[in-house]
């Protein structure tokens, strides 16, 4: 084999391992994204669980506290004892809904994030590709570095792109 052949066989080797390596790191990405959404999803859930069972016990200790006072005075005790119950069922309440805001918050957040990552991503394959052909890396390119016009002109496509993938990482879902 001459030198010719075994430098395009190490490129084009190169090239598969780093799209691999490219599409692996984007799927393990995802699959990040993905396990930290159904998380906090999970935890969202068991806080609104939490939350409804609370509310029923908050209820429940208000009728309790309401009928024992109405009955009979003599069980002031009883009922002082309820309120304290209801007042911490009411921190708890508020606790939870405090940890239901900002779990949602999260979660929104990441859905967001995991979108515009989804949106985004053939910006971020042209700017590679880009990338690759301007250090004559790229299939078309064939290992032979750009001329200075082409070199000009990837340049103006490489800032465009950046342009558009800042653009879109930024706009909202």
């Amino acid at each position: 084999m001459n030198t010719k052949t075994q430098w395009i066989i190490t490129t084009a080797s190169a090239m598969i391992f780093g799209c691999a390596s490219g599409a692996f790191i984007y799927l393990q990405y995802s699959s990040q994204q993905s396990r930290q959404i159904g998380r906090i999803e999970a935890e969202n859930s068991f806080l609104k669980d939490q939350v409804s069972h609370l509310k029923q016990d908050n209820t429940a200790l208000r009728l309790k506290v309401d009928e024992s006072t109405a009955a009979n005075n003599l069980h002031l005790v009883e009922a002082s004892h309820f309120k304290s119950q209801l007042q911490q069922r009411d921190t708890q309440l508020a606790q939870a809904n405090r940890q239901i805001e900002q779990l949602s918050g999260q979660a929104q957040r990441f859905a967001a994030l995991a979108d515009s990552s989804k949106r985004c991503a053939p910006d971020r394959e042209e700017i590679v590709e880009l990338q690759k052909e301007l250090a004559g890396r790229s299939f078309a390119s064939l290992g032979h570095p750009p001329d200075a016009q082409r070199k000009a002109e990837i340049n103006a496509l490489l800032d465009q792109h950046h342009k558009t993938l800042q653009t879109c990482l930024s706009a909202k879902a």
